[in-house]
């Protein structure tokens, strides 16, 4: 198996067919571990932000050697600087395409920071329809869920300003960091052009099914007692469309852009 690509520019009349090398590898597995690798550094780095960066370029031009031909990737170096936005089209959703990162082919990396994300990617997948057209936020249906973790382990500072953030710009409502009232209100239609989520999240076995968000939870003598709220929850009781409503939910959250396969879809 390999990997075909359609690139298409009006911009820069560029539309042209592109081929990978075979894979060899068990290309899920592939992509797993590259995941595990990246958290495990983060966890050992978080004292350092450069290294860090070294480590996610590092990975980021692997992809660029493993997945992208050679004349494609002359194409992208070439018009790297060209290139404002761009939309991959996906027929799985495996690969982290935004952590691409451009070099000059067959050379090692260089001081020139140029992840894929940074030149305005953005994943969909094929076939599952498109967005509208046009987003709508009203005064008063724009709501956050930002736990104020009561353990250190789990406080995140950054969190904090996203709250401040959407407060001062949306005059955003604080919504209870509890599995049970989030479920009630994603229940509701209607009620919401905007949900913003800034917490922890949690990809379990490969299984999107399994995803969950961690919310407050509360300790219980001396004890923390997590509170999830889980993927398949949300997509049992969400209700989100209403009278030509389409709402936006931001997820900003830890191991929140894994997607995989469920059991029939």
């Amino acid at each position: 198996s390999f990997y075909a690509y359609y690139f298409q520019s009006p911009g820069l009349d560029i539309f042209d067919n592109y081929r990978s090398a075979p894979f060899v590898g068990d290309r899920q597995q592939y992509v797993d571990q590259l995941y595990k690798e990246i958290e495990k550094r983060w966890i050992s780095n978080n004292q350092d932000a450069a290294r860090f960066a070294a480590d996610l370029r590092a990975f980021g031009a692997n992809l660029f050697d493993q997945l992208i031909p050679h004349n494609m990737q002359q194409m992208l170096w070439e018009h790297r600087n060209e290139l404002k936005s761009i939309m991959m089209i996906s027929t799985e959703p495996f690969v982290p395409w935004e952590l691409v990162h451009l070099k000059e082919p067959g050379q090692p990396l260089g001081n020139e920071m140029c992840f894929l994300a940074q030149m305005g990617l953005v994943r969909w997948l094929h076939g599952a329809g498109w967005p509208p057209d046009n987003l709508r936020i009203r005064d008063g249906r724009v709501k956050y869920v930002i736990p104020e973790y009561p353990h250190d382990d789990y406080v995140l500072p950054e969190a904090k300003a996203e709250a401040k953030f959407l407060k001062d710009v949306f005059k955003a409502k604080k919504l209870v960091a509890e599995s049970d009232i989030v479920r009630q209100q994603i229940s509701q239609p209607g009620v919401f052009d905007l949900l913003h989520f800034a917490c922890h999240g949690v990809e379990d076995g490969g299984m999107v099914s399994n995803g969950k968000l961690l919310m407050q939870g509360r300790i219980e003598k001396g004890k923390y007692i997590p509170d999830y709220l889980y993927a398949t929850t949300v997509q049992q009781y969400a209700k989100l469309k209403f009278q030509g409503d389409r709402p936006m939910v931001v997820v900003n959250a830890c191991q929140a852009g894994r997607a995989g396969y469920n059991l029939t879809g």
